[in-house]
C-alpha cells in the first residue's frame, strides 16, 4: 500500500463580504483554533494529510509546514486573535454559522468544530446542514459565512492554484478574496517564461493568501492511495 498527499486541498472557506469573516484576526483565531492533527484522526480516520499550506508540497516546492506558525493549531494564539478581533474570551461574539453538505463525515466534523471553538475561544458555531445542490448555490451566490471547500488541479502547475480562484473578481473566486500584492503577482507570473522566476511568484502569492486566512485556512490534503502487487519491484511513480 502507498500513501502520499494527493494535490487536492480542502479548508474552512471564509465569505469576506460578510462583515464578521472581513476580520483577519476572527479567521486567524479560527484557524489556530483547529486542531488539524486530532481532526485528521477523529473525523477523517487517519484518511487525509493534515496541512496549513494551499498549494501541496508537489506543486509550490516546499517541504510543508510552512504556514503552521501562522495558522497552525495554537490555543494561546488563538485567543489572542480573538482578543485582538474586539471578543476577548468570545464575549459578544456575533451569530456564525457554517454551511454544510449533510453527511455523516460533515456532521461529525460540524460537530468537532464546534467543540473546538467552544473549547478555545469560547464562542458558539451554528451548523446548517443542506443538500449539495443548494450548498452549491448558495456558495456560488455568496450566501454565507463559511464552508469547507477547496480545490482539486486540474493540470500539474501552481499556476491552476491561484489564476481565477484568488485574483481579484476571478471567475471562481467565490470567497471574495481581493489582494493587490497576490493580483500583481499572478500578473507578474502567468506569462513569465523564466520557469523559476514564476515558481517563485506563485510561492509568493500563496504566503500572501494564506498569512491572513484570506479566503481560506488549509486544513488537509486528501490522501490518495494505491496497491502494488508484491512481485513488481523497482517501480516509480510516473509524475507526469
Amino acid at each position: 500500500l502507498y500513501a502520499y498527499p494527493a494535490t487536492r486541498t480542502i479548508g474552512l472557506e471564509f465569505n469576506q463580504k460578510d462583515s464578521l469573516m472581513s476580520n483577519p484576526d476572527v479567521r486567524i483565531a479560527l484557524s489556530r483554533a483547529t486542531d488539524r492533527k486530532t481532526l485528521n484522526e477523529v473525523v477523517n480516520k487517519n484518511a487525509n494529510t493534515p496541512t496549513t499550506s494551499w498549494v501541496p508540497t508537489a506543486r509550490n516546492g516546499l517541504t510543508g509546514g510552512d504556514y503552521d506558525s501562522i495558522l497552525g493549531f495554537d490555543a494561546a494564539a488563538a485567543k489572542a486573535s480573538l482578543a485582538k478581533a474586539g471578543f476577548a474570551d468570545g464575549k459578544d461574539f456575533p451569530k456564525l454559522t457554517m454551511l454544510l453538505v449533510d453527511t455523516a463525515v460533515n456532521k461529525d466534523l460540524g460537530a468537532f468544530l464546534q467543540a473546538e471553538y467552544k473549547k478555545h475561544l469560547n464562542i458558539t458555531l451554528e451548523l446548517e446542514f443542506v443538500d449539495s445542490k443548494t450548498r452549491s448555490a448558495r456558495f456560488n451566490s455568496g450566501e454565507y459565512q463559511m464552508v469547507t471547500g477547496g480545490w482539486q488541479e486540474d493540470y500539474p502547475d501552481p499556476e491552476n492554484w491561484f489564476i481565477g480562484l484568488w485574483e481579484t473578481n476571478g471567475s471562481i473566486n467565490k470567497t471574495a478574496t481581493s489582494i493587490k500584492a497576490l493580483d500583481d503577482l499572478v500578473a507578474g507570473a502567468k506569462y513569465n517564461q523564466n520557469d523559476e522566476a514564476r515558481r517563485t511568484a506563485y510561492r509568493n502569492a500563496e504566503k500572501t493568501l494564506l498569512t491572513q486566512a484570506s479566503g481560506i485556512a488549509p486544513l488537509w490534503h486528501t490522501q490518495a492511495t494505491f496497491l502494488v502487487k508484491p512481485y513488481i519491484k523497482g517501480m516509480v511513480e510516473s509524475k507526469r
